[in-house]
């Protein structure tokens, strides 16, 4: 997700400039609703790619840095949508017709994760890849209208404060809950109740 947003930060300062230098236009962000078929034709689009991207970099397999190149061609994709998704309004809110499809396809689409990684031409993470594109496309989209029914109530000063810091509580998290686990390593409690422990200290540690 950095990378992605240090290089959309970089496209989009190259833009303005280009436009700075070609002088001033208008440009509308709005445009017509979004469609059912272009969200299937996102999600057959991700199939096809990550079935492909897959061949060459199997689920689970490991690249420098930990990239998971096997699945940046969802990723990008996803990381796309949602800008253009924002840019005209697309799902503000999400339309329920398009909601209600996206349920449906993610409950036609629940599959065992842990299916034969590590294998480039058997069909089972091979089918696998190919369901990818619908249920991360669903997904996403019926959560987040879930949450604008749900949870649409206008958060406060702590919770507008708790939302732009959450990705460097994301980022953060790893250094505090080892931290936390070597200071309760000696402490003579069972296991349980440091799991508790380390997981409500390590929530309010990150943020």
């Amino acid at each position: 997700l950095l990378v992605y947003s240090l290089a959309y930060a970089a496209w989009g300062l190259w833009r303005r400039r280009r436009a700075a230098d070609e002088g001033p236009s208008v440009v509308s962000q709005r445009s017509a609703p979004l469609s059912g078929r272009a969200l299937v034709a996102l999600a057959a689009g991700i199939s096809v790619a990550t079935v492909l991207v897959r061949l060459v970099f199997p689920a689970g397999s490991g690249q420098i840095g930990q990239s998971h190149l096997w699945q940046w061609s969802q990723l990008v994709a996803m990381f796309a949508l949602g800008i253009v998704a924002a840019q005209r309004g697309w799902l503000e809110p999400v339309p329920d017709r398009i909601r209600r499809g996206c349920g449906g396809t993610v409950a036609a689409t629940g599959v065992d994760g842990d299916v034969l990684f590590d294998q480039r031409l058997h069909w089972a993470p091979l089918a696998l890849a190919a369901i990818e594109g619908p249920l991360a496309v669903g997904a996403s989209i019926w959560l987040l209208g879930l949450a604008q029914r749900r949870l649409s109530r206008r958060p406060g000063p702590l919770g507008r404060a708790l939302a732009r810091s959450a990705y460097a509580a994301f980022l953060l998290q790893g250094i505090v809950l080892i931290g936390l686990m070597i200071l309760m390593r000696p402490v003579g409690v069972p296991a349980e109740i440091k799991a508790l422990a380390v997981a409500g200290l390590g929530v309010a540690g990150s943020f």
